[in-house]
């Protein structure tokens, strides 16, 4: 069979003969992404987390009307990863945030100010208010109980444990995750709940070491190397595009002239190893430099 049909046509042929497959050739969408934040768990191990929460809430419910009102709803709004350095620079005076520790690390339970000013108060009996002040000892002291009344019934789902909690006050008493035993490490799952009354809405957060994940193919694990090949260097390269240009602009290049590229951030592009295609990936950046995040092996081995 001669293949003498242009892609227009081919496309037009499978539309009109095999929808699906179709659908199917269309690439899908780039998902953006901020390369500056950590990122370790896959989109399948982040969504079998969120399963997990989602399945304790009834129960995390249930506790939480008995102490902040049986008019409550609470929903899991978002599972995240996120670099303890940069959460500690994110807050703030006046704090709304406990430090407590989990297995000797460092980790912390955050509200946005006016939202713990306004559900301390329906505690006190007194009427709310969204204004942004230090709490007092009392309300310190029901922040505790909150946050224990809300993260506790999560911690088996996610390997935590709330242990020494105390209030932030001071800016020395946000702690340092390099203050951690064993081998500290920096990065942290952020776990976010509403508390909805009505239209009403409080964020509560908590920020806890990840999990120990577990390798959804662990029964076929990874081919081991020879030995005598495992030091073995490899060239990997990205390329982030080309472009065409007349020889003779091509003679006329010269030391600082600029060639602008068709690559932008959130591309797809792909990876070599010794020049082999290898895999595609998606430009982003991480700081002030570029980089690539792995989306997909073209080959399994280069």
């Amino acid at each position: 069979m001669t293949d003498n049909v242009t892609p227009e046509e081919k496309r037009a042929l499978l539309e009109h003969a095999v929808p699906e497959a179709a659908e199917a050739a269309v690439a899908p969408a780039v998902l953006q992404r901020d390369f500056s934040e950590p990122r370790r768990y896959s989109t399948d191990e982040l969504r079998d987390l969120t399963a997990a929460i989602e399945r304790a809430l009834p129960r995390l419910q249930q506790g939480a009307r008995q102490v902040l009102g049986s008019d409550i709803l609470v929903r899991l709004t978002s599972l995240t990863e996120a670099s303890a350095d940069r959460l500690v620079e994110s807050w703030k005076a006046p704090y709304a945030l406990l430090r407590f520790r989990s297995r000797g690390q460092v980790c912390w339970f955050s509200m946005d100010p006016s939202d713990a000013r306004a559900e301390l108060e329906r505690l006190l009996g007194s009427r709310p208010t969204r204004e942004a002040r230090a709490l007092s000892g009392v309300e310190r002291h029901l922040l505790i109980l909150v946050a224990r009344v809300l993260f506790e019934p999560l911690s088996e789902q996610l390997g935590f444990q709330m242990d020494d909690v105390r209030a932030v006050v001071e800016p020395d008493d946000i702690g340092n995750w390099r203050l951690g035993e064993g081998a500290p490490d920096p990065h942290r799952l952020t776990v976010e709940l509403s508390i909805e009354r009505g239209t009403e809405r409080s964020l509560l957060r908590v920020h806890v070491p990840p999990p120990a994940r577990t390798r959804k193919s662990a029964a076929e694990p990874p081919p081991s190397l020879v030995p005598h090949i495992q030091g073995v260097d490899l060239e990997l390269a990205a390329r982030l595009g080309a472009l065409e240009i007349p020889v003779q602009d091509l003679l006329g290049l010269d030391v600082g002239d600029v060639l602008p590229l068709d690559a932008e951030i959130g591309s797809e592009l792909r990876l070599y190893v010794n020049e082999r295609p290898w895999a595609s990936a998606v430009l982003g950046a991480r700081g002030p430099r570029l980089a690539v995040a792995l989306r997909d092996v073209i080959q399994a081995t280069p």
